[in-house]
């Protein structure tokens, strides 16, 4: 018979933190303290399916930038010991010219790493974006990690506006908190040191100084450059800048790629010419056409006083300059209550165009379709209002002093009463939107049509020219048939298109 105190009893799982199920204590510092989660603390224990889908739902994008100098050439992949090349005659000698390895390198500028932040201290995190910089060039890990560069790393994360530099626990709490809170879950981390020569040129400058030595033999190239830069630049602008004939400064100068654009030369835009010419882009007569000269001219371009607002505006839009010609333009101002009619002219009329009066009986009428849409211009619902003709003063109607003479002040003033007839203008623009719709070939009765364009705000033509406030789905959407929407904005913007093309061809004549 068997002894059934021998057997072992079965074996039961421990409790506590002995039990599989729960996660050892531990105590983490410093850089080793993992960021949390406000919306989970503490968090899962990782491996089960629960801290699975956690990350997953919680995937950060992070774009990986590096900028990192190093004194001398550096062999990532160096082996330990050399190995000597077949037919090799001599080793080649060390380069001592300065090694940037630079993310711009890669198509995209930069390396993109997706992670869940949450539970990751920041060497956990280093240690990812250095592997990430592995696999793109090998012994990246080791440069970032584990080298004489790699204590003046400075990692500097960006997250929209929020900005920090990664050095502590603290900074890269706050850099996980900002990528929870951002709405598009990605950030970007800069790995960048200073220029190790340039800062070893100003140690030793510094150096140098302190032992008083030669401040001329220690000048950096530079400095030099700068000096040659500065002598040509004031050579510039004294050669165009200054008029000799007046004595100061105020001389118009005209760029080569567009005649007709004038502009007071400045010392901003001088120095600019400096460095094309020091580039070999330029001379010292003819400017460097590049973009950054160009915008600086723009601001002191010089615009003929006689040019009116709507060609300033016109050459504004058009992006060059029409030439400094003014342009005529005559104005009637009307008078109302007997104070007459008055035809002012805003510039002197050129000798070459005749004097051109208003005709009175010909206003209030139908115009001739003469612009480059051909549309008609109809007026109905004017409004009329008397204008009294002044009194000519000449010698076959003089001007009588005396008493004596009786004046016919009021039949001449009945006789000579003027009807003129002036536009409303909002009837005009429903005039010009009905004859819109004719040509559109909707019927007169259609007053569904009418209806949605009253409610859409629809007062003219012009206001059906698509654009990112109206499109076919905003009148559709008010309950007009798609058919005549694409109907209406397509005619709408031919006429617009041909409108754009004559004018160009009026304004600049090939």
């Amino acid at each position: 018979m068997a002894n059934t105190s021998s057997i072992a009893p079965t074996e039961t799982p421990l409790t506590g933190h002995m039990n599989p199920l729960f996660d050892l204590p531990e105590d983490r510092t410093g850089d080793d303290r993992r960021a949390t989660c406000i919306r989970q603390d503490p968090l899962l224990r990782v491996g089960t399916p629960a801290r699975d889908i956690f990350e997953k739902n919680n995937q950060m994008s992070i774009e990986v930038k590096f900028k990192i100098y190093t004194d001398l050439e550096v062999d990532m992949n160096a082996p330990n010991q050399s190995t000597p090349k077949v037919g090799a005659g001599k080793k080649a000698p060390k380069s001592a010219k300065l090694n940037l390895i630079d993310s711009k390198a890669i198509n995209s500028h930069y390396l993109e790493i997706k992670t869940c932040p949450f539970g990751k201290s920041l060497n956990e995190f280093k240690e990812q974006v250095a592997e990430a910089c592995e696999v793109y060039e090998p012994g990246m890990k080791k440069i970032i990690l584990n080298s004489s560069f790699s204590p003046d790393l400075k990692w500097k994360a960006n997250v929209g506006r929020s900005k920090s530099v990664l050095n502590d626990y603290e900074q890269w709490q706050l850099f996980v908190d900002a990528l929870e809170k951002s709405t598009k879950k990605s950030g970007v981390v800069s790995i960048e040191n200073e220029n190790v020569q340039v800062k070893a040129k100003d140690g030793s400058k510094l150096i140098a100084t302190a032992n008083g030595g030669g401040v001329d033999d220690q000048e950096l190239e530079e400095s030099k450059q700068e000096r040659e830069l500065q002598t040509l630049a004031n050579q510039i602008f004294s050669q165009h800048a200054i008029d000799k004939s007046t004595g100061g400064p105020g001389k118009l100068l005209t760029t080569p790629w567009d005649p007709t654009f004038q502009y007071r030369l400045v010392y901003p835009a001088a120095w600019i010419w400096a460095k094309g010419v020091a580039a070999n882009i330029a001379t010292v007569d003819i400017p460097p056409n590049t973009s950054e000269f160009r915008y600086e001219i723009k601001k002191t371009q010089w615009i003929h006083p006689d040019m009116g607002v709507d060609h300033r505006v016109q050459l504004r839009l058009q992006g060059r300059p029409r030439g400094s010609q003014g342009i005529n333009s005559n104005t009637t101002h009307v008078g109302v209550g007997g104070s007459g009619l008055k035809d002012s002219s805003g510039l002197s009329h050129s000798s070459s165009m005749p004097e051109m009066k208003p005709n009175l009986e010909q206003l209030g009428e139908k115009r001739n379709a003469s612009g480059p849409s051909d549309l008609i211009d109809v007026k109905p619902n004017l409004k009329k209002m008397k204008v009294e003709a002044l009194p000519n003063n000449t010698i076959d109607n003089p001007i009588y002093v005396s008493s004596e003479f009786e004046s016919d002040w009021d039949s001449s003033n009945e006789s000579s009463n003027v009807s003129i007839e002036i536009e409303n203008p909002s009837t005009s623009h429903s005039v010009a939107l009905e004859l819109f719709l004719v040509d559109c070939e909707i019927a007169s009765d259609d007053d569904a049509t009418r209806t949605v364009l009253r409610d859409a705000g629809i007062k003219s033509w012009t206001d059906l020219i698509p654009s990112l406030q109206l499109t076919e789905s905003t009148l559709t959407a008010k309950g007009m048939d798609r058919q005549i929407a694409n109907r209406l904005m397509s005619e709408a913007q031919a006429r617009f298109n041909k409108w754009n093309i004559d004018v160009t061809e009026n304004l600049f004549p090939s």
